[in-house]
């Protein structure tokens, strides 16, 4: 579902905003207790799924914000819907 087309664009976009304070929150509630329990092994792990996770999170939202500029921008003829963009036009 784009980001445009969808009924809840102001929930997403403060999910979106929000998402990396806690990722940061929760990276440093790990990072806490792993300074503490190096020997736990499982700490060092959730550290390194939390990173992975909010890399694809940004990953996914990167791509949903591309699809939706794109499809702003794309004119019905095709190839050439961004040329908009160029510096004639501007």
């Amino acid at each position: 579902m784009s980001l445009i087309s969808s009924p809840d664009n102001s929930l997403q976009a403060y999910n979106y905003l929000e998402s990396p304070t806690k990722y940061f929150q929760t990276r440093a509630k790990l990072g806490a207790k792993l300074s503490r329990h190096r020997s736990v092994y499982d700490y060092r792990q959730s550290l390194l799924e939390a990173d992975s996770l909010e890399y694809l999170n940004l990953k996914m939202a990167a791509t949903e914000l591309r699809n939706s500029v794109r499809t702003l921008v794309e004119q019905p003829g095709g190839a050439g819907g961004f040329r908009w963009w160029t510096r004639e036009r501007l």
